[in-house]
């Protein structure tokens, strides 16, 4: 073979190589494009999945702080009524008084509770009568 044959040999043989990098190459860059819509979507569902759990997380906190609220309310009403019980608020003949008792509520800050006090009041006045009666 000549020294010119061996150089065309060698030059066909480099541009093959170069044709076969770059055919690689381009073969790379097409998958590669092709991934990124589904890399799109993926982190789509990403964020919606993240978006999701902070909306339970708030939903939660918020359900958490209501019964909290609740509660506190709950215990602060208790104590009202028990200042309101453990108060002066007996007549002379031992008879729960409901103006006094709704006073000493109006005075703890629980008005609200006066109807209450006053049917607790009335039922027991009943009951006393019952007793008196019986005896």
């Amino acid at each position: 073979m000549s020294d010119v044959a061996r150089i065309l040999e060698a030059y066909g043989a480099a541009q093959a190589e170069a044709a076969r990098q770059r055919g690689a190459l381009w073969g790379s860059a097409v998958q590669q494009l092709g991934q990124i819509p589904l890399q799109i979507q993926q982190a789509n569902l990403l964020k919606a999945r993240e978006q999701r759990l902070n909306q339970q997380a708030a939903s939660e906190q918020q359900l958490t702080d209501l019964k909290l609220r609740s509660e506190q309310r709950a215990q602060a009403e208790q104590t009202a009524l028990d200042q309101v019980w453990g108060a002066d608020i007996w007549d002379k003949d031992g008879n729960m008084d409901p103006d006094k008792a709704s006073a000493v509520a109006v005075a703890n800050k629980a008005g609200h509770l006066v109807p209450i006090i006053r049917q607790h009041a009335a039922q027991w006045a009943e009951q006393s009568a019952k007793r008196a009666k019986r005896k």
